[in-house]
């Protein structure tokens, strides 16, 4: 049986997509999630703005943001704990992994650009993630000081009330060697349809966004030349990877968080599952320069996925048989 065809956005830096002007560099003091206090007084100073403000799409005032990161040794050795690798951050047998240590930074620009947009966070979902590695993980990992810039690439309508919002995250080293290209695509919904005109045109955009939204399972586990994982999503992961990545909305942490916002249940952050399946990968001997996911529904605090891979294409799927999250290397 071949593979499933992966679909995926096309590129917004594909030629036959017309470069967006660069809006004005704003430089930033942002604090990683290793620093503590600050971080947390910074992160809830965005989210909690964030969850109440006026919902609108204003596309022309997003700004581009540019901060440093230092990330310290003991960062390393918490994501090697929070992921279980039994050697330590380098892993066994010297795997390298392609964890993404400035993440809590990420977020915090991240939210600076939806801040811009003026959406609010309660209609935002996370649908696609990126990550490309130029020279491979190692670099990224290794580098002691980093500079992050985050952009808003594109905002383009996906539906009567919906826009698909796309950022890009360069982080480099102090030569400016481009040491990793994080994409993140967002659905904004619920917008007034006089805001979701503000954004773009694309129909094959839109289209693709539809294909990835009806996606369904389609690896078979029963397939001999498909490889297989079982997961365990642990009842506190949410909080610990808000401890170690910064992302700690209280979505993740307790079913009453949940149903403030609207869930039912609490679940897991989609950048834990991305780091999840990036460790196995690792381990199964998959390249790490391109790694490309789409989530297509939250995976709750203590469930059980498996992972299944063939031919480069995976797919992770609850205990139902639902599809969570799918991509490509």
């Amino acid at each position: 049986m071949p593979a499933p065809a992966v679909s995926a956005l096309p590129s917004p830096w594909a030629d036959s997509v017309p470069a967006e002007p660069l809006a004005i560099t704003r430089r930033l003091k942002v604090p990683s999630v290793e620093q503590g206090l600050a971080y947390t007084c910074r992160w809830w100073a965005a989210t909690v703005p964030g969850l109440l403000r006026r919902h609108r799409l204003q596309p022309r005032r997003a700004r581009r943001y540019e901060t440093s990161f230092e990330p310290r040794p003991e960062l390393g050795e918490r994501f090697a704990e929070l992921f279980d690798l039994p050697d330590g951050a380098n892993g066994p047998d010297g795997l390298t992994y392609p964890f993404l240590y400035a993440q809590s930074v990420i977020s915090l620009l991240q939210a600076r650009v939806l801040a811009d947009l003026g959406v609010n966070r309660r209609h935002v979902h996370h649908l696609r993630h990126r990550t490309r590695l130029p020279d491979g993980a190692q670099p990224c990992l290794d580098a002691v000081q980093q500079r992050l810039e985050c952009r808003l690439l594109r905002a383009v309508r996906v539906g009567p009330d919906e826009a698909l919002v796309l950022m890009e995250t360069r982080i480099a080293d102090v030569d400016d060697r481009t040491l990793a290209l994080v994409e993140d695509g967002f659905v904004v919904h619920e917008l007034p349809r006089a805001d979701a005109l503000q954004a773009d045109e694309d129909d094959g955009l839109r289209r693709a966004v539809s294909r990835m939204r009806r996606r369904t399972a389609e690896i078979s586990n029963t397939h001999p030349e498909v490889r297989m994982r079982t997961l365990f999503i642990a009842p506190d992961a949410g909080r610990r990877f808000g401890d170690v990545a910064g992302e700690r909305g209280i979505a993740h942490v307790s079913r009453l968080g949940a149903r403030l916002l609207g869930r039912r249940r609490p679940f897991v952050q989609s950048q834990y599952l991305r780091n999840l399946v990036a460790r196995e990968l690792v381990e199964w001997g998959l390249p790490q320069s391109n790694l490309l996911l789409t989530f297509t529904a939250q995976a709750r605090l203590g469930q059980t996925l498996r992972l299944l891979l063939q031919d480069g294409a995976f797919e992770l799927v609850d205990e139902r048989g639902r599809l969570v999250a799918f991509g490509s290397v």
